[in-house]
C-alpha cells in the first residue's frame, strides 16, 4: 500500500509538472495583413509563416496567425487593422511575444496620400494596445516584405511611399522601444518567389519564419558571411577591411587574415564597443589607459588592460592571495571581485584614464562606486529584467542611478522612454548633473579613421582622436 501510495504521489508531480509547462507555454502573435495570413500559399494553415514559425520554436511555444488580408495600419485606412476580428482575437490572445508586420496596404493610394500624417501615431497606439492587454509582452516591429516592381501600382507612387513607410517604421521601433526586425531583407533579391509581386509563396514563407525565429531565439543559423569574403577575393590597397556578417547571439567569431588574428563576440547593446572606441581615442592621443570590459573570449586577462596590455598573471594571483580573507568573509560576486582587482590595478599602474564597462548598469552595479568624469549610458534593452524591471521604462529608470552630481550624462541613440525616465532620475537625484545629452550618431568602425563627438551641456566636451588596431578587432 505505501508503495502504491508513494507511485500515485509520483504520478501527481509528475501531471503537475506536466500541468505547469503546458501553462507556461511562450504566447507568439502574429499580427499582420495578408503575408502574416498567408494568402496565395498552397495548405496555407502548415505553410504560412506563422505555421512554420511555430514549427521552428517547438512545443515550448505557442503560435497564433492574427493576419488579416488588407488590413491597413492607419486607422483611417480602407480597412483598418484594430476594426478587425483578428485584432481582436489577437488582444484576447495576449501575446508574451508580438510580432508586427503592416503598412503594404498603407501604399495604396486610398489611404498614403490622405493620412499618412497619422502613420506614427496609429502604429504607436496599436503597440500600446498589446502592453495593455499583457504588460509583460514584448515587441517586435517588422520593416515589410518587398513589393516587386511588377505590381501594378509600384510606378504610381507605391513604391516611393514604400520607402516612406519604411523609414517611419524604423523610427517608430526605435520611438516605443520595441525591438526592430527586417523582413526585406531576406525576399529583396528573390522576386521568383513573389509570384503575384507581393505575397510571398511558401518557400518566401520560410524565409519569413527564420528572420522571426532568429529575431526572438538569437539564434541565427550560426555564422554567415556574405558571399564576397571567398578565395582570390581582390582587396584595396592600404585600405581597411571592415568585415561585417550574422552570428548567433553571443557567439564567439575568430577572422584569420594574411598572418593577422581578429576576435569578437556577437552582441546585443554596445557597451563593449563604446568602451573600446573611448580607450582607443585616448590612447592615440598620447595617454595611458585603462580598460575594464567583460566578457572575456579565452583568457581572464582580456577583461583587464592597460594601453591594450592584458593584467599580467602575477598580479591576478598576487592579488587574490593578498585579498583572500577579506573576500572569504565578504562572500563577492565574481563580477565585484573582478571590478576591485581592476581599480586595484588601475591604480597601481597610474593610469591616466580608467574606461569602465558596467555589467549589468545601473543602482545595483558594482562599478557605481566611482565617481566619473564622463558616463556614458548606450541604448537601453529588455537585459536583467530579474534585476532592473520588465519593461524599457524601469529599466531606464534603474541604469539612470549612474549618474552623479558634476558629471557630464551622454545617452547614446536615447528612445522617448528611456529620455523621460532619465530627465526625471535626474532632476530627483542628481539636480547637480553637468549636462543631460542625447546622441544618436554613427561612429565610423575603422582602423584609421578619425573620430569626433562634441556634446554641449552645462559644460562641453571636443573629443576627437584617430582609432587605433584594439578597437576594431
Amino acid at each position: 500500500m505505501n508503495e502504491m501510495r508513494k507511485i500515485i504521489g509520483i504520478l501527481s508531480i509528475f501531471l503537475a509538472f506536466a500541468f505547469m509547462s503546458q501553462a507556461q507555454k511562450i504566447k507568439v502573435a502574429c499580427v499582420g495583413n495578408s503575408v502574416t495570413y498567408g494568402y496565395g500559399i498552397k495548405n496555407r494553415e502548415t505553410n504560412c509563416y506563422p505555421a512554420q514559425l511555430q514549427q521552428m520554436l517547438g512545443d515550448a511555444y505557442e503560435v497564433e496567425n492574427f493576419g488579416h488580408s488588407g488590413a491597413t495600419l492607419l486607422n483611417k485606412g480602407y480597412r483598418p487593422y484594430t476594426q478587425q476580428e483578428a485584432y481582436q482575437k489577437a488582444l484576447r490572445f495576449a501575446g508574451d511575444y508580438v510580432i508586427i508586420h503592416l503598412g503594404l496596404n498603407d501604399t495604396d493610394p486610398r489611404a498614403w496620400p490622405n493620412y499618412r500624417d497619422d502613420f506614427v501615431r496609429d502604429y504607436l497606439s496599436l503597440i500600446e494596445s498589446f502592453r495593455k492587454a499583457n504588460p509583460r509582452c514584448k515587441v517586435w516591429v517588422c520593416r515589410m516584405t518587398p513589393i516587386s516592381h511588377r505590381h501594378p501600382r509600384f510606378k504610381s507612387g507605391t513604391r516611393d511611399w514604400y520607402w516612406m513607410e519604411q523609414a517611419l517604421i524604423e523610427e517608430i521601433a526605435r520611438i516605443a522601444g520595441a525591438t526592430l526586425v527586417d523582413l526585406q531583407e531576406g525576399l529583396y533579391d528573390r522576386p521568383d518567389l513573389l509570384p503575384d509581386a507581393l505575397h510571398p509563396n511558401a518557400e518566401g514563407a520560410g524565409i519569413l519564419a527564420r528572420t522571426v525565429y532568429g529575431a526572438l531565439t538569437g539564434d541565427y543559423g550560426g555564422l554567415q558571411l556574405p558571399a564576397i569574403y571567398s578565395d582570390r577575393m581582390v582587396l584595396q590597397r592600404d585600405q581597411p577591411l571592415p568585415i561585417s556578417g550574422i552570428a548567433n547571439q553571443g557567439e564567439k567569431v575568430t577572422v584569420t587574415l594574411a598572418g593577422q588574428r581578429k576576435e569578437t563576440v556577437a552582441g546585443t547593446n554596445g557597451k563593449g564597443s563604446v568602451s573600446h572606441l573611448l580607450a582607443a581615442i585616448l590612447r592615440q592621443s598620447g595617454y595611458k589607459v585603462g580598460l575594464y570590459t567583460s566578457p572575456h573570449l579565452v583568457d581572464f586577462r582580456e577583461r583587464i588592460r592597460v594601453n591594450g596590455q592584458k593584467i599580467p598573471e602575477e598580479y591576478v594571483i598576487d592579488f587574490v592571495e593578498r585579498h583572500r580573507s577579506f573576500f572569504e568573509t565578504l562572500d563577492p560576486s565574481f563580477f565585484e571581485l573582478t571590478s576591485s582587482m581592476a581599480f586595484d590595478y588601475f591604480r597601481a599602474e597610474k593610469v591616466d584614464y580608467a574606461v569602465i564597462e558596467v555589467g549589468m548598469g545601473g543602482r545595483l552595479d558594482s562599478t557605481n562606486i566611482i565617481t566619473p568624469i564622463l558616463s556614458i549610458i548606450t541604448n537601453i534593452s529588455l537585459d536583467h529584467t530579474q534585476f532592473l524591471g520588465d519593461t524599457v521604462e524601469k529599466i531606464a529608470f534603474e541604469k539612470a542611478e549612474d549618474m552623479k552630481d558634476r558629471v557630464l550624462e551622454v545617452m547614446i541613440e536615447g528612445k522617448v522612454a528611456d529620455e523621460n525616465a532619465f530627465v526625471g532620475r535626474t532632476y530627483k537625484d542628481a539636480p547637480n548633473v553637468d549636462g543631460l545629452i542625447f546622441v544618436n550618431a554613427d561612429v565610423p568602425l575603422m582602423s584609421g579613421d578619425f573620430c569626433r563627438v562634441r556634446v554641449t551641456g552645462a559644460l562641453e566636451y571636443d573629443l576627437i582622436g584617430e582609432l587605433a588596431d584594439e578597437f576594431t578587432e
